[in-house]
């Protein structure tokens, strides 16, 4: 015993050095691991953030065009709107766009990126406030597309059997889908609406009203929606650095 006592005070700083090179190279062998892992999470982080950025980024150009074109059947709805209001009406624009309050709208949201997220079990890759306004985000896109839905049916329900049973004589006049680019050259006379038979159909103008009104209400969704969109652009541009939007 005497002489493991002797020994220990001799060599007690060879001892204590070995015991502080291996705490060192078990630390650092876990900071090693714990740096890979890292790496690895945000390497991973990178890939799902960059896809669902692409996401938005295409989402975002459908929901412009949306809007677009919601805002303009806003205008050409007041038209006919105010032609029965003073009963007067310019029967030639009342032709062309007359086929433009039957075009439907549908919102095809891409989600690929947040479903390989979900998917993945990953979730905590993603900032907190972000993965909730993700949430938000997406359920607002299946309100948008439940209330299209709805003008849809309303759409192929009421208003195109009522202008194919009363005016199609004049559908070959219309802009949309290029139906009248179509006959440019024919010589057939193809006609105006007639205006007396318009402005008396009262059917008619409760289509132009309903269409009005659910356009508007689908106007504020696609505003809401581009806004929280280009919200979380610059949330996720941010993580992964990226300016680009």
């Amino acid at each position: 015993m005497k002489r493991i006592l002797t020994t220990l005070r001799e060599k007690w700083p060879e001892y204590l050095l070995e015991i502080l090179v291996l705490i060192i190279g078990i630390y650092g062998a876990f900071a090693v691991d714990a740096w890979n892992d890292n790496r690895k999470s945000r390497t991973q982080q990178a890939i799902y953030v960059n896809h669902i950025l692409s996401n938005l980024k295409d989402d975002k150009v459908q929901l412009d065009t949306l809007l677009a074109h919601s805002q303009e059947l806003i205008e050409i709805t007041e038209f006919f709107i105010t032609g029965y209001k003073n009963q007067k009406i310019d029967t030639k624009k009342a032709t062309l766009k007359s086929g433009f309050m039957a075009i439907e709208k549908n919102f095809n949201g891409y989600r690929s990126g947040i479903d390989a997220l979900l998917n993945s079990g990953s979730l905590d890759l993603i900032p907190d406030q972000i993965s909730l306004d993700l949430q938000k985000y997406y359920e607002e896109s299946e309100d948008l597309v439940k209330r299209e839905s709805m003008s849809n049916e309303y759409i192929r329900d009421f208003v195109e059997p009522h202008f194919f049973r009363e005016y199609a004589n004049t559908f070959f006049q219309i802009d949309t889908y290029d139906i009248r680019k179509m006959y440019e050259g024919d010589t057939r006379t193809l006609g105006f609406v007639d205006e007396q038979k318009l402005l008396n159909d009262r059917q008619m103008e409760i289509h132009f009203v309903i269409r009005n009104v659910q356009t508007k209400v689908e106007i504020q969704l696609y505003q809401k929606l581009i806004d929280r969109n280009t919200k979380l652009q610059t949330q996720l541009a941010n993580i992964t650095g990226s300016t680009d939007q």
